[in-house]
């Protein structure tokens, strides 16, 4: 037969839409990354993660980070991230294909619990439709996360609404900020913290 043309590679993968981070830059969480999406039909990936200035600038690789999967550390706390991926496939590895960077890493938020935490020596009976209430402040923004209130079963069961409200000028509560769905207390329960969402 006649001699065919000169036989060439299969040619690397080459990206055609980079990859996407998803999750939130928070220390203690992790973000993942997609692979994007390439021609030529890659048959591997391999991942590379950098941090970059809070801007998405001066990017360096983070050391032994190359998985599709990251957990922010207290390190990138301040810094962007962003997630590099390359393609192989029969003919060679592709160019790496970069992400956008992510918003600017924040700190792990802190715990703080406000209130009484100790049971004192003195009780409240309450019967139905009673309001009960406690002032406290607080002394930095925060996001409330779970209220706890301590009870004992009385001879019929009863439902509490757990609230918290602003106060006035006055020191009266005046605007509601959040409140809890309905908690029931069974009928002679034993006296214990009740925690609600």
């Amino acid at each position: 037969s006649a001699v065919t043309a000169v036989v060439t590679a299969v040619p690397a993968p080459v990206s055609t839409a980079i990859p996407v981070i998803t999750g939130t830059a928070q220390q203690g969480l992790t973000l993942s990354t997609s692979t994007g999406t390439w021609t030529n039909n890659p048959t591997a990936f391999a991942y590379q993660w950098q941090r970059c200035n809070s801007s998405g600038a001066a990017c360096g690789n983070i050391a032994g980070a190359t998985n599709a999967t990251y957990a922010v550390t207290g390190t990138d706390v301040g810094a962007t991230l962003r997630a590099g991926v390359t393609a192989s496939n029969s003919g060679g590895p592709s160019s790496p294909a970069v992400s956008a960077a992510t918003a600017v890493v924040t700190a792990q938020p802190t715990t703080v619990t406000f209130g009484q935490t100790t049971i004192g020596a003195s009780s409240t009976t309450v019967s139905a439709n009673t309001k009960y209430g406690t002032s406290f402040a607080l002394n930095q923004a925060a996001t409330t996360q779970s209220f706890s209130f301590y009870t004992r079963g009385g001879t019929q069961s009863q439902s509490f609404v757990a609230a918290i409200y602003r106060q006035d000028s006055a020191g009266n509560p005046s605007t509601l900020v959040t409140s809890a769905a309905p908690v029931t207390i069974a009928a002679n329960r034993a006296a214990g913290w009740v925690t609600v969402t």
